[in-house]
């Protein structure tokens, strides 16, 4: 095995219920006949289609060895990464009832003693007489079954470790009725003693619909006693992987996937760890930020450390140097990062640097601060706690999702608010507009009542085309952006469309300013345009006709003036003039990222925007006084804004920006955690605590990078390793990769660690061993490291390993 082999890249798919010709004796109508040795490459070739890592040929009560070492072939030339002995055991239990019942057992040998395995065909047989007749086995119980005791007898002759999983077709919970050969057919109490007694690793079913029950009846019953996994039960090889050719629903079957080496220990412990086995295959995460491998040289011998993509644990003496592994890796920068809390400082970088180089270690691999989520040094939580160093609102903050709709949100307000107060502006400045007419524009010499007296102001020849040409120019170019926006939807995904689609809008609102701005610009230049047209008439007159009757002409085009201008220019009906107008209500949208039990919240001040919250900025930048009816009297709006203040030279835009200070304000975006349970804006107020920080940790999906740890055991107590840390750490390691330093057993065997890393000490030298749980070789066992490196090592393996190896003692051999 090299060491690529040594911890888990990949899930690995599996199949061990596949029966060949040597079950014809349990066949009534002789399906598996064609499953022989000569047959044995369509198998491999239906296997190696469906991908399949891990495989076994279980026979009825009968093993034949030339067809397990035919297959077995196959896995040293890569098609296979394992293949394993077994048999499909009949053995006959007694029901609540008092009466045999029938439950298939499927048994799968460790095979790693070759002698032992020719043993299983001695104590059972192939399933065929000297003249090639299927033969029926030996059973003890109306030559049905074998008896419990039986069954073990012929396991003790066989002499090698196993791991049994039963057949259960259909859910334990289903509302059909259980019929044998199914393990719950023998009644819940007789099911449960089997299960709870470690008799059974696992329950197989064929149908994919039983993955829900994992997550059901881990809860019924006890997490750490009952597994669900998928067996083809294949008797026709030519139409793997099902039954045979006749069987229904034939795009109900999924392989199981387990996470482990793919060696006997590594089966037998991946079937007694729920986190090991799914349906998809998918048991690391995709974060890009993760190491691959620690890289050092020793003694000059370059020493390359792979690094799994799930949970990494460095354990060793004491004093050896694995805190120093984790603070070389990174540069030392929690020396400077939160240096308060972090136990590492100058003085201890330098002592670090001395002990390698007396030990002749030179450390290549550098993890930049980057890539790193989170490093708690040794005893950091509980210090970051006691000394109130953690900062909550950073914390907090960075573990939240963006939400671009806000920003959006707003602009569409202020959109709203300018275009209403160029309308107020506009009514506003109507008895401005008509007084300038009288006093400027057209101005009359009273004491010289005489056509030569009259004095006029002559506009300049269509003075806004410039603005035309300019708005014309703008609001084309933003229909151009919303069709080129459009177009480019159909490429994109959902969310990417909904961006689109407000960015979108914002520009048809923008569209219809310009829009609005040229036709305008266009209205006051025909105005002006006809002022000049009345001034031209008048001068025209003068040399024609008297004094009064160029007077009179004079005070007609005035009149007419003027009622052009407030028709065309004041349209505001003068008795509603500054009524507000409604606004479509919408609510501002909430951030929401879920952690365990906590969300981490990024919400405005205010929650929706509606009719009254439109009004009210309106009315929020003058006197308190001031009712709605203000909104109605050109005079009485026009005095209010100006009575702000004297020394405000443009009353219009400071109006303005106290309104569009008041929208900032009420848009601020704040960031706050709450219960899980509660309303999105419900903060929470009390004080965060180790739980919490670790619950929050384990579950943000959001932020990349690296979790490390320095003896966490240090932060808290048994009990909460038990209740709450080992779930924590186990869910974290969905979202990154993370690295361990410990001294505690439960941390490495109890969490069922993807890697571990041993640091040990020999004749002055430092041995770096490494590999997953279940590694072994001729050199390195880690379960023996990890028993004889960490206190209670031994008992906790026992606990965890007693279910499947007969020999538990050898563990601290």
């Amino acid at each position: 095995m090299n060491n690529g082999d040594r911890i888990v890249n990949r899930g690995l798919k599996f199949d061990l219920h596949i029966h060949s010709c040597h079950s014809l004796h349990r066949e009534s109508n002789g399906l598996t006949a064609n499953n022989t040795i000569s047959n044995i490459p369509n198998l491999v070739k239906a296997l190696k289609k469906h991908e399949v890592d891990i495989v076994a040929i279980t026979d009825h009560d009968v093993f034949s060895y030339n067809m397990y070492k035919s297959l077995k072939q196959y896995e040293d030339n890569g098609t296979f990464k394992k293949v394993f002995p077994g048999v499909e055991f009949t053995l006959m239990f007694k029901d609540e009832n008092g009466n045999d019942s029938m439950v298939h057992a499927v048994t799968i040998f460790d095979d790693s003693d070759d002698k032992k395995i020719q043993m299983i065909e001695e104590v059972l047989s192939n399933g065929f007489d000297k003249n090639g007749n299927p033969q029926s086995p030996d059973y003890d119980v109306k030559k049905t079954g074998y008896s419990e005791k039986e069954y073990f007898n012929k396991l003790n002759k066989i002499g090698l470790d196993v791991v049994i999983i039963a057949h259960q077709k259909n859910s334990i919970f289903s509302k059909f009725k259980q019929e044998p050969p199914d393990a719950y057919a023998l009644g819940e109490k007789e099911f449960n003693r089997l299960m709870y007694s470690g008799y059974f690793q696992a329950l197989e079913f064929h149908s994919r619909n039983n993955e829900i029950y994992n997550n059901v009846a881990s809860k019924y019953y006890s997490e750490d006693l009952l597994r669900f996994i998928t067996g083809s039960d294949c008797h026709d090889w030519d139409n793997y992987p099902l039954h045979d050719i006749n069987e229904k629903d034939k795009d109900e079957f999924l392989h199981t996937y387990m996470k482990c080496l793919p060696t006997f220990r590594g089966l037998a412990m991946a079937l007694t760890d729920l986190s090991r086995i799914n349906l998809t295959g998918s048991f690391f995460h995709e974060d890009s930020n993760y190491q691959k491998d620690i890289v050092l040289y020793n003694k000059s011998n370059k020493v390359e450390i792979p690094l799994s993509k799930g949970i990494n644990v460095i354990i060793g003496d004491n004093s050896i140097g694995k805190s120093l592994l984790l603070h070389k890796i990174t540069g030392y920068y929690r020396s400077e990062y939160q240096a308060k809390t972090s136990s590492i400082d100058a003085k201890l970088s330098k002592s670090y640097d001395s002990y390698l180089e007396k030990k002749g270690i030179e450390i290549e691999t550098r993890i930049s601060p980057e890539k790193i989520y989170e490093f708690d040094s040794q005893g950091e939580v509980r210090k970051k706690f006691a000394q109130n160093e953690i900062d909550r609102t950073s914390f907090i903050s960075k573990r939240t999702i963006d939400n671009l709709d806000v920003p959006v949100c707003k602009e569409n307000l202020i959109v709203e608010v300018k275009k209403y107060l160029e309308k107020l502006k506009l009514i506003a400045g109507n008895a401005k507009i008509i007084e300038e007419l009288n006093n400027s524009i057209l101005n009359l010499n009273e004491s010289k009542r005489e056509a030569e007296s009259i004095k006029y102001i002559k506009y300049e020849q269509n003075p806004f085309l410039n603005s035309i040409n300019v708005n014309k120019q703008a609001y084309l170019d933003m229909q151009k952006a919303i069709n080129s926006l459009e177009s480019i939807k159909k490429y994109l995904q959902d969310d990417e469309k909904k961006n689109i689609d407000s960015t979108v809008e914002l520009l048809k609102k923008v569209y219809l300013r310009y829009k609005n701005n040229e036709e305008m610009a266009i209205e006051k230049n025909s105005i002006i345009n006809m002022i000049n047209l009345c001034f031209d008439e008048v001068d025209s007159k003068k040399e024609l006709n008297s004094d009064d009757k160029i007077l009179q002409k004079y005070f007609n085009g005035k009149e007419k003036l003027i009622n052009i201008v407030s028709n065309r220019v004041c349209k505001i009906d003068k008795d509603a003039l500054f009524e507000l107008p409604s606004i479509k209500e919408f609510e501002i949208p909430v951030s929401k990222n879920e952690c365990g039990n906590y969300k981490v919240i990024k919400a405005t001040e205010i929650e929706k925007i509606d009719d009254k919250y439109f009004k009210d900025l309106f009315k929020k930048p003058l006197s308190t006084k001031l009712e709605e009816k203000v909104f109605k009297s050109n005079i009485s709006l026009e005095s209010a804004i100006k009575k702000r203040t004297d020394t405000i030279v443009d009353p219009w835009e400071d109006y303005e920006n106290q309104i569009i200070e008041k929208i900032n304000r009420d848009f601020k975006v704040n960031t706050f955690i709450a219960q899980k349970s509660d309303d999105d804006r419900s903060k929470y107020s009390s004080g965060m605590n180790e739980r919490m920080y670790f619950d929050i940790l384990s579950h943000d999906k959001n932020t990349s990078g690296i979790y490390m740890i320095d003896q966490p055991e240090d932060d808290v107590s048994q009990k909460s390793i038990h209740d709450y840390m080992m779930n924590y750490l186990r869910e974290m390691s969905k979202n990154r990769q993370v690295i361990i330093i410990t001294h505690n057993p439960q941390f490495v065997v109890n969490l069922d660690v993807d890697n571990i890393i041993c640091l040990k000490e020999n004749d002055g030298e430092i041995d770096f061993k490494y590999g997953a749980l279940e590694y072994v070789d001729s050199n390195t066992d880690i379960l023996n490291e990890v028993a004889n490196t960490l206190d209670g090592g031994a008992l906790t393996i026992r606990k965890r390993w007693k279910r499947y190896e007969k020999n538990i003692d050898d563990i601290n051999g």
